[in-house]
């Protein structure tokens, strides 16, 4: 199928007038979870959003591990260098703490927010993104050439980080998980690196997460989630929701899910949609439902 061409604003950019006006400094809205708790919150008011978004960046999985972080409140965060250089260093990742570090602020952000009444959206960074930041990029492409096993044991980490992270913020209360692995997609790692290792990588963490959601939905970047289906991991299904906005759309179709016909084949019971950008509205009143793929 055709891979969804993205055309939303990835900047995450903020008004220096914005933080001027709340008395805070970008780098500690990021890493202290009350000030970044007031940002999202005052962000979501500001470009009239249904939800307050957590955290401001794709680079919280990443530094976890040990990459450094450059804050940019203009330009968006990004990573200065990367944790692993050489092979040789590969040994030092270890599984990431997640009760301590920016990581574990996001999920203190999540539960002010809930005490707050806020509807919450955590933006998870898929496997690819966080392995290719965590490891140098051109490391990263040669043992997938020529050490896959170095490879799939990188990637168990990464995926478990992944999988804690969306389980603690669903015990926080997040409505929304908006996942999305942009160095990770189908037409930039081409069909043989993604059907043998970002694909099965991305779906490792939804099969480990599909029954643990609770009431959260689980958005997936429409590059990803059409990169899936083109590999045969997933099918997908328009389902009609009513909403004046993609995320109204969204929002209603996540309060009004329940099991029903036909959701025995659908990840996590239909918690899994995607195919589109959440950035983005629609002119069709639905959202695109995520299923296993059944052959025929």
């Amino acid at each position: 199928m055709e891979i969804f061409k993205c055309i939303g604003n990835d900047s995450s950019g903020v008004p220096q007038s914005m933080l001027d006006n709340l008395g805070i400094d970008f780098e500690d809205a990021n890493k202290e979870a009350l000030k970044m708790a007031e940002l999202s919150k005052e962000i979501s008011k500001e470009m009239d959003m249904l939800y307050c978004v957590v955290p401001f960046c794709h680079t919280t999985e990443s530094e976890a591990f040990g990459s450094k972080v450059v804050f940019d409140a203009k330009a968006g965060n990004r990573i200065r260098t990367p944790w692993i250089t050489t092979k040789e260093d590969l040994d030092k990742i270890e599984k990431v703490d997640i009760s301590k570090g920016r990581i574990h602020e996001v999920i203190e952000a999540i539960k002010i927010l809930k005490e707050q009444g806020e509807k919450v959206c955590l933006d998870v960074t898929g496997p690819i993104t966080v392995a290719t930041s965590v490891v140098d990029n051109n490391l990263f492409y040669k043992l997938v050439r020529k050490d896959r096993s170095a490879i799939e044991k990188l990637l168990e980490i990464v995926e478990d980080c992944t999988i804690r992270y969306i389980e603690s913020a669903v015990e926080a209360g997040v409505d929304l998980i908006s996942f999305a692995d942009p160095a990770g997609t189908f037409d930039l790692v081409g069909p043989k690196v993604y059907r043998e290792v970002a694909g099965p990588a991305t779906m490792n963490i939804f099969e480990a997460v599909k029954d643990k959601l609770g009431d959260a939905v689980v958005h997936v970047c429409g590059k990803t989630s059409t990169s899936l289906e083109e590999v045969e991991l997933l099918s997908s299904q328009k389902i009609p929701v009513v909403g004046d906005r993609y995320t109204e759309s969204i929002e209603n179709y996540r309060v009004s899910l329940k099991k029903g016909v036909g959701l025995d084949l659908c990840l996590g019971s239909g918690k899994f949609i995607g195919h589109w950008c959440i950035q983005r509205n629609r002119k069709d009143d639905c959202v695109v439902r995520l299923d296993r793929w059944v052959r025929s």
